[in-house]
């Protein structure tokens, strides 16, 4: 939760000065107050966070977040780690967050999920990846069972009135910006190798391919080679995609940028660089995750990311729960937009390391 200290810090004042400020308890110069009313603003602080917290502790709120536990998934690492300081945050306020791990896409996991929603009744609101807001909705349909404020988070899949908000960004936005680095970096006749490593059907991937093609039609001269997809697609694992990919970049020496979707496995990035020799190439990925990804933009294997603020996707859906039922106060949208960011290796700070590497990890 932000505090009067938080806003003490970014403005560069006393607390006491920030308490004034924000409950009209003397004089300060204009000037002033508007730098702190401007920061309370932008760091989202909320007034009556402390009797709220009284009656929430009577209310024993207890919430469900779901996350996916895969080792590929370095991104929901980030989420789930962002959730857990949270969580520890809330529990000052008597919240319990029950957590459930999606190790696969089978339907094992689903009927698992399922199993963990029934035997946990108490849950009096969900923070989920898109998908499982339907099962949730439909477990309560089917038990007659009271609906429950549900929070989607990275992907949304459901009808609006099917939960009480989304904390995602826009992919197919995330797609346009890539396409525009890529008329940039590579010039606006750029000839375009994709890859991704999800299975067909993922709607981050589809949409941001669907962005990065739209963007297109401003730069008719850009054209994509070829797209190189592991698993359903075509059927590949990591080594034959990494086979295809230099096979692709033999026949086609003249592609000058490589757009990585999701690739999974970062170690693709190598494959490019090597297979590039003296000429110069543009790769340009999504999410900055891992150390690995890190390394590579500092050498330039990776020329440019597009984040999408993990951390607040993990954080986000609790806190908004948390208002909503501790405070009666609804998210102001109904899709809380994360923000993108073109990460660089000029804007990169030097002791910068993913948030999933900062925390140890209890699964």
């Amino acid at each position: 939760m932000v505090t009067i200290n938080d806003i003490a810090a970014e403005v560069g004042v006393s607390r006491g000065t920030v308490d004034r400020v924000l409950n009209h308890r003397g004089r300060t110069s204009a000037a002033t107050e508007k730098k702190i009313e401007e920061a309370a603003k932008r760091l989202g602080y909320q007034k009556g966070r402390a009797g709220a917290g009284l009656a929430a502790r009577k209310k024993k709120l207890q919430f469900g977040f779901v996350y996916i536990d895969v080792k590929e998934a370095s991104f929901h690492h980030i989420v789930y780690a962002a959730a857990k300081n949270k969580a520890e945050e809330l529990s000052q306020y008597g919240v319990t967050v029950h957590y459930f791990a999606i190790h696969g896409l089978d339907e094992s996991e689903m009927i698992r999920f399922r199993e963990f929603v029934l035997g946990h009744p108490e849950i009096s609101g969900w923070a989920v990846p898109g998908e499982y807001a339907r099962e949730i909705r439909n477990i309560q349909s089917e038990q007659d069972r009271s609906t429950v404020p549900i929070i989607t988070y990275n992907l949304d899949s459901v009808k609006p009135e099917d939960r009480l908000c989304y904390v995602g960004c826009d992919y197919r936005k995330a797609g346009r910006m890539a396409c525009g680095l890529t008329a940039l970096m590579s010039g606006t006749d750029a000839r375009v190798l994709v890859i991704s490593d999800d299975p067909g059907g993922v709607r981050s991937e589809k949409e941001r391919l669907q962005g990065f093609r739209e963007e297109m039609l401003h730069y008719p001269n850009i054209e994509i080679v070829r797209e190189l997809y592991t698993e359903e697609r075509e059927g590949l694992d990591a080594p034959m995609l990494k086979k295809r990919v230099r096979e692709t970049l033999s026949e086609y020496p003249d592609i000058t940028t490589v757009y990585l979707i999701n690739p999974g496995d970062y170690s693709i990035c190598n494959v490019v660089s090597e297979a590039a020799g003296n000429t110069k190439r543009v790769v340009i990925t999504n999410d900055l995750v891992t150390d690995e990804q890190v390394a590579m933009i500092r050498d330039g294997r990776i020329t440019a990311t597009i984040d999408q603020e993990p951390e607040l996707q993990g954080s986000r859906p609790l806190e908004i729960l948390f208002d909503y039922l501790a405070m009666d106060r609804k998210p102001l949208n109904d899709w809380e937009k994360r923000k993108l960011s073109i990460i660089i290796r000029q804007n990169l700070d030097e002791d910068f390391h993913p948030l999933g590497e900062k925390y140890h990890l209890v699964h």
